[in-house]
C-alpha cells in the first residue's frame, strides 16, 4: 500500500520520523527542499550525482554515509568521483570473498591517481613518519595549579611511499579523542565504526587528522616546568629586587626545547637592570616587554633571572608591585599529555612493511603563568 511514510512537525515542518519499504525493483528518486532561491541547475546536477553514486551501492549504511559525505550542512562537500571511490570503495564478488578470507585489506590500483596523490610515485627508500603533536593551552594560578585547560592534537605525517599505499592506523584508547577533523584521504566508514584511520596518504608532509581531547588531563604532573618569582624592596632607591626562576619538576624528561618566558613590565617603571645565568634577554622599553629566550633546558642548570626595577618618583607605595603574568613557551618529545596511544601503523596492501616511525610531541600554545 505505502512505499514511504514521513511524519512532519505541524509548525516547523521538520521531519520527526520516516519509514521506507522496498518494492520489487529498486528505482531511486531524489527530492530536496530549499529555504531560499538558488540556481536550479546546480541542484539538479548535485541530485543526479547523488543518485548516480547511490545506484552503485546497495548497503543502506553506505548510502547514508555517502549522503553525509557528499552534502554537509545543506551544501555540496565531497562530490568528486575519485574521492568517493576511495572513501566508499565498491567491492565485486571476488573482493568480497577476499575480504572474508583475508580480512579487510583493500587492494588499491597502482596506476590510478587520486585528487591528493599523483600516479606512479616512486621512492628509493620507503618510509612513513608520524608525529602526534599536542598543543596545550592553559593558565597556571599563583598556587601552581592549572586552570582553563585545552589540549588540541594533530597527527602530522611525512609519507615517502611508492605506488598507492593503503595504510591503517589504530589507537589503543581512541575514546580520549573528542571532535575530529579528518584529511580527505581518510575513509569515513572505518573511522565512524571503531575509530580506525584507513587511508591512502598524499606524498610528502600533510596533516592526517586533528582532534580535541575530552579526557581529564593532569597537567600539574604532565608539564614538568614551573616558574617562581621572589621580590623584595630595594633600600637604596625606590625600586624592587627581582629573582625569577624557571625550573624542572621531578620528571623522566631529559630536556625541554624552545623554552622562552615573555612578560610585560608595569607601567610606572623608570628603568630595569636584569641579568641571567643562561639564555638571551631582550628588553623593549617602548612596549615594556621583556623576552627571555632560554632555548634548550635540562637538569644540569636552573635558569635564573636576577636584577632590579626602579620606579618613577611619582609612584605611590601601593603601586610598587612587580607580579607579571608570564607567557611560557616550550616543547618536548615524550608521551602525549592526553594519554593517547597508538596500537599499530601498518601498510595493508604490501607484504613487506616500510620503515615506520612514530613520536609524540607536546607544545605550548597559550600557556600563561600568574605570579
Amino acid at each position: 500500500m505505502f512505499a514511504s511514510i514521513w511524519v512532519f512537525h505541524r509548525e516547523t515542518g521538520v521531519v520527526v520520523a520516516e519509514r521506507h519499504w522496498k518494492g520489487g525493483k529498486e528505482e531511486l528518486k531524489a527530492v530536496a527542499a530549499a529555504m531560499e532561491e538558488f540556481p536550479p541547475a546546480a541542484a539538479v546536477e548535485l541530485l543526479d550525482r547523488i543518485l548516480e553514486e547511490m545506484e552503485r551501492r546497495t548497503d543502506p549504511v553506505d548510502r547514508q554515509l555517502l549522503l553525509d559525505e557528499m552534502v554537509d550542512g545543506g551544501l555540496p562537500d565531497t562530490t568528486q568521483l575519485a574521492e568517493l571511490q576511495v572513501l566508499f570503495p565498491e567491492e565485486d564478488l571476488v573482493q568480497r570473498v577476499s575480504t572474508v578470507l583475508l580480512g579487510n585489506q583493500m587492494n588499491v590500483g597502482q596506476g590510478r591517481a587520486l585528487p591528493w596523490r599523483r600516479a606512479n610515485i616512486s621512492h628509493l627508500k620507503n618510509e612513513f613518519l608520524l608525529d602526534v603533536v599536542e598543543r596545550v593551552d592553559a593558565t597556571v594560578n599563583r598556587e601552581g595549579r592549572h586552570e582553563s585547560v585545552t589540549v588540541v592534537g594533530s597527527v602530522v605525517a611525512n609519507s615517502r611511499l611508492s605506488g598507492l599505499p593503503d595504510m591503517m592506523l589504530t589507537f589503543s584508547n581512541p575514546e580520549v579523542m573528542g571532535a575530529c577533523n579528518l584529511h580527505p584521504c581518510v575513509r569515513l566508514k572505518p573511522f565512524l565504526t571503531d575509530r580506525a584511520v584507513s587511508f591512502v596518504p598524499p606524498d610528502g608532509h600533510f596533516t592526517l587528522m586533528s582532534y580535541t581531547t575530552e579526557a581529564a588531563v593532569a597537567l600539574d604532573t604532565a608539564i614538568p616546568l614551573y616558574v617562581r618569582l621572589q621580590t623584595a624592596p630595594d633600600a637604596g632607591i625606590p625600586g624592587s629586587k627581582v629573582n625569577m626562576v624557571v625550573g624542572f619538576k621531578p620528571s623522566s624528561l631529559k630536556s625541554l626545547d624552545g623554552v622562552r618566558a615573555l612578560f610585560q613590565l608595569p607601567p610606572h617603571i623608570l628603568r630595569t637592570d636584569f641579568s641571567t645565568n643562561c639564555g638571551t634577554l631582550h628588553m623593549d622599553m617602548n612596549e615594556r616587554m621583556c623576552s627571555w629566550d632560554i632555548g634548550t633546558m635540562d637538569h644540569t642548570r636552573t635558569p635564573c633571572l636576577t636584577g632590579m626595577v626602579a620606579w618613577e618618583d611619582t609612584v605611590l607605595e601601593d603601586q610598587m608591585s612587580f607580579s607579571p603574568t608570564v607567557q611560557l613557551s616550550f616543547s618536548y618529545v615524550h608521551s602525549s599529555v592526553s594519554g593517547l596511544a597508538i596500537r599499530s601503523l601498518k601498510l595493508m596492501n604490501e607484504p613487506q612493511q616500510p620503515f615506520r616511525g612514530v613520536r609524540f610531541v607536546v607544545q605550548s600554545g597559550s600557556y600563561e603563568v600568574c605570579l
